[in-house]
């Protein structure tokens, strides 16, 4: 059975065809092209694992360029780069307690520390717009449409058992806007986004309807200190003398 081959990453590509390769550890190496061949797998996982490397016996520090003292030796666990700890500005008394350690140069550059059993958890691209939408979808389209500009009503309720009415229009945001095709702009400020079904569970009314006004006396004020004896309900909304209605 061949060997299995190395999946590297490309770096760097010299004029000599010398091609420097990255590991998945952060270190890397240097070969020839005629000894490579592309990776055909889908799916790569391309993210600098530095706690995969394994340092060669004869890693010399990136200070003064000798392999031994191994003991105080630091790899960096952002870059890989080695260094003794009596060789770091200002030295380090002893190897630093914890998981992670970044040398000056990845400090400097903002690198901190990022728990490995914790990954980020990657960003979802933002959903793209069905710009060819089936005959199916169309149809919901035509009919979302069609309900463009209906009138809604919404009943808040008051003291007792006397209902507010409040009451707004849906208006249509175009296909894309799919599935909440609707904007439902109350007479009190309120906005709400909707879908077909959920605007037809308000049981809306015609596109055109008419608010109602009420300029007859329907109803006498049961309030003694009102200044109305009979008045319509939307007077008393407006009478700050009445605490019945104006609440």
């Amino acid at each position: 059975m061949a060997a299995q081959g190395m999946i590297l990453r490309i770096k760097a590509i010299k004029d000599t065809e010398v091609v420097v390769l990255q590991g998945r550890c952060g270190f890397t190496v240097t070969n020839h092209a005629r000894n490579l061949s592309p990776c055909h797998l889908p799916n790569m996982d391309g993210t600098i694992r530095p706690d995969l490397a394994v340092p060669p016996l004869d890693l010399a520090c990136s200070v003064c360029n000798f392999p031994d003292n191994d003991a105080c030796m630091l790899l960096c666990d952002s870059c890989g780069a080695p260094f003794h700890t009596h060789c770091l500005s200002p030295p380090l008394s002893a190897v630093p307690a914890g998981d992670d350690w970044f040398c000056p140069h990845c400090t400097a550059n903002g690198i901190t520390a990022v728990p490995l059993d914790r990954p980020t958890a990657p960003e979802r691209a933002p959903k793209e717009p069905n710009l060819f939408p089936t005959p199916q979808t169309r149809s919901r389209d035509l009919a979302a449409k069609a309900c463009d500009k209906m009138v809604v009503i919404k009943h808040i309720k008051l003291r007792g058992s006397l209902d507010k009415e409040v009451w707004g229009i849906a208006t249509y945001l175009g296909d894309l806007a799919r599935p909440w095709y609707f904007n439902i702009t109350y007479d009190d400020g309120q906005v709400v986004r909707q879908t077909t079904a959920g605007l037809r569970k308000l049981s809306p009314l015609p596109t055109g309807t008419v608010k109602p006004t009420l300029t007859t006396p329907v109803l006498a004020c049961i309030n003694p200190s009102c200044q109305h004896p009979t008045h319509g309900i939307l007077i008393a909304e407006h009478n700050p003398s009445c605490s019945i209605y104006n609440l």
